[in-house]
């Protein structure tokens, strides 16, 4: 958490105090999103705040739309995963504050998959 507050200060983010609990849960419940939300930086807290809609079959689909043609092979593959995570973790968001539980996790993440 040290590090996190560090870096919100030295890069001048602006850390919003409701986060904060947020961001402990992510980084007291799993390493691969701990390191995923330094990975996104300063765009962690606008993925956090991502709308409801993003996780429906409608949202998703919007999301990946257009990352085929995101250049060459390298930044669309890129561009998948950043996507992709970007979704996993809204979906790891909602478990986390309760908006999902078991089932609605799991039929997230199949739809994601899908």
């Amino acid at each position: 958490m040290e590090r996190w507050l560090s870096l919100c200060e030295r890069d001048n983010w602006q850390m919003e105090p409701e986060m904060m609990q947020l961001i402990q849960g992510i980084f007291g419940a799993s390493w691969y999103f701990t390191r995923y939300t330094f990975y996104r930086g300063a765009d962690t807290f606008r993925l956090l705040r991502a709308n409801p809609a993003l996780l429906t079959d409608v949202g998703m689909r919007e999301s990946f739309a257009g990352v085929a043609e995101s250049g060459d092979i390298e930044t669309a593959l890129e561009n998948l995963r950043l996507v992709k995570n970007d979704i996993m973790l809204k979906i790891f968001r909602d478990f986390l504050i309760g908006e999902l539980d078991q089932a609605a996790t799991e039929a997230a993440l199949t739809r994601l998959a899908e």
